[in-house]
């Protein structure tokens, strides 16, 4: 049980989190369940039964869908979550303080200067992908003269862009490789670039997870449902709905 004043904490809510536009403008439905998980999480932010938190207060997986799309929590494969922006509403006293059980759900996170968590693979990858896209092609075989391209020295060329993300280890860069050739994407420079990928990175670690026969099809199904507005985010919801 908890004490008075653990609950006491445990109630406070920060007022620039509930009361942001990104918040006010989700259901009350999916408000609400975001109360409730708060109240039930561990001196760590962790849900470990989120689904018993959903039928307790009578919300629906549509609601849980909406809190993982505004990244208010952050989803595991265990099945748990975590509060976002759980040290921004929370300050526990040490003395009352016990460390999650999820040791390893934890140690995928970090806690970014604002205080809220963040996933370490989502933040090396954005470094990972930055260094990729700065950095000369290793052992790039030299042009004869007559065939080298006719461009200015440092000029941008977006299909080497595509063309090395295509080649890259990492699944989900050839996932957002693959989306900007279907998309017919242009970009002017290596920072409209760059800003471009960070954007797609979480749904394309999510797509990246299935085979490469179902991203085509949920990438062609995408357009025929999104038409020139689908996005990775939209391939993901048609791969797991």
């Amino acid at each position: 049980m908890l004490d008075g004043k653990k609950m006491a904490k445990k109630r406070m809510f920060s007022k620039q989190i509930v009361q942001t536009d990104a918040f006010m403008d989700m259901p009350q439905s999916s408000q609400l369940l975001y109360f409730h998980m708060a109240m039930e999480a561990d001196d760590d932010g962790f849900i470990s039964s989120p689904k018993k938190v959903m039928k307790m207060v009578g919300s629906n997986e549509d609601d849980y869908k909406v809190l993982l799309s505004k990244r208010f929590i952050l989803p595991f494969e265990s099945g748990i979550c975590v509060i976002k922006h759980w040290w921004i509403h929370n300050t526990l006293y040490k003395d009352r303080y016990h460390i999650t059980t999820y040791q390893e759900e934890l140690k995928t996170l970090q806690i970014k200067d604002n205080g809220a968590y963040t996933d370490k693979m989502l933040t090396e990858t954005t470094q990972n992908v930055n260094t990729m896209l700065t950095q000369p092609k290793l052992n790039k075989p030299k042009l004869k003269k007559d065939n080298a391209p006719k461009t200015a020295q440092g000029e941008f060329i977006l299909k080497e862009y595509l063309k090395r993300m295509e080649n890259d280890k990492r699944r989900h860069v050839n996932v957002i490789g693959h989306y900007f050739e279907e998309k017919g994407l242009k970009f002017n420079n290596e920072a409209e670039a760059q800003s471009a990928i960070r954007r797609h990175l979480r749904p394309a670690i999510e797509v990246a997870k299935f085979t490469d026969n179902d991203i085509v099809r949920a990438t062609d199904q995408s357009k025929k449902e999104y038409g020139e507005k689908f996005t990775i985010e939209t391939i993901w919801k048609v791969l797991t709905r």
